[in-house]
């Protein structure tokens, strides 16, 4: 679990230090591709990723709560929303609560 709370603390970490980037990367449209250029893209390899890093969760003992196929989908638009709502709202910007956001989603997500 320490190898995905890592992945999703640093997809937090880059979005806050990198607000415009990250902005432009979801706010530009994408055209539909196929699953070979799916592969490559980064929202691809993001989603992979995340799928592997359950895997390894999965392998030392973990259980993944809901749909398994979901479940990178699921990390993956939970983390991104509550980065965009941090961003946003006009509260005191202190990192730690993304941390224990993470924390929280994981213990959602996953049981032992």
């Amino acid at each position: 679990m320490a190898r995905l709370r890592a992945q999703l603390r640093a997809y937090c970490r880059y979005a806050v230090g990198h607000p415009a980037k990250y902005r432009l990367l979801y706010e530009t449209r994408q055209t539909p591709v196929g699953p070979e250029r799916l592969a490559g893209h980064p929202a691809g390899l993001l989603v992979r990723s995340l799928h592997d890093a359950l895997t390894a969760c999965e392998e030392a003992g973990w259980t993944v709560r809901g749909s398994r196929t979901e479940a990178p989908y699921v990390l993956w638009s939970a983390v991104h929303g509550r980065v965009m709502l941090w961003q946003v709202m006009p509260s005191r910007k202190d990192t730690s609560r993304l941390d224990r956001f993470v924390d929280e989603l994981l213990n959602l997500l996953l049981d032992r």
